[in-house]
């Protein structure tokens, strides 16, 4: 994909890939190693893992289905995605902070945050990646975008369980939270689309 990339030459594109591809692989990370954290700090076995990922799930669907498409029109994607990236942060250092109190509480609460936090990014960042260019390349860049995803998938779960077991339980959900200020950071500077090549 970063070859690829090139091939872009639009404004806001390269930023907007890269920003996803940290995003992603600090998603990753966390998704993850989740329920090795359940399990050591929790107690968690296969029904209660289950239940977890049924209330993110639940979260992610009720956000995407229902607020997403109303907050765009209002604010516009660059700012939906940078409201959900602010709140994946505290959402990340809150699932740190698990290891330390075992709250189940304190888990899904911070899980809520990461859950609305992703389901607010995610299609914010795929609704620019297309909108950034000529209609005639959206197709190419969708690839593009979505091959970053791919490699994130890879590289995330990867990096995440090197931390778990190489500095702790709490390492990919503080040094992740660290990780996110930068794609919040480059979000920010992304263009308005309706500025961008196609609109």
């Amino acid at each position: 994909p970063f070859a690829s990339m090139k091939r872009l030459a639009f404004p806001g594109v390269h930023t907007l890939n890269i920003a996803y591809f940290i995003y992603f692989t600090a998603f990753g990370a966390m998704e993850f190693t989740l329920v090795f954290l359940a399990a050591e700090h929790l107690g968690y076995g296969p029904r209660q893992n289950a239940y977890m990922f049924v209330f993110i799930g639940l979260t992610i669907a009720f956000v995407q289905g229902g607020i997403v498409r109303r907050l765009v029109p209002k604010i516009g994607e660059k700012k939906v995605a940078s409201l959900g990236m602010a709140l994946t942060v505290p959402g990340f250092i809150g699932i740190a902070a698990v290891t330390r109190v075992e709250s189940a509480a304190l888990l899904y609460a911070s899980l809520a945050l990461v859950s609305i936090g992703s389901s607010l990014v995610m299609p914010s960042f795929s609704s620019l990646a297309s909108r950034y260019v000529p209609d005639d390349r959206q197709g190419f860049a969708l690839g593009v975008f979505r091959s970053f995803g791919s490699l994130a998938r890879v590289l995330g779960p990867l990096a995440g369980g090197l931390l778990y077991y190489g500095l702790g339980s709490y390492a990919p959900y503080a040094l992740g939270a660290g990780v996110l200020l930068i794609p919040l950071m480059l979000a920010k500077g992304l263009p308005e689309p309706a500025a961008a090549p196609g609109d």
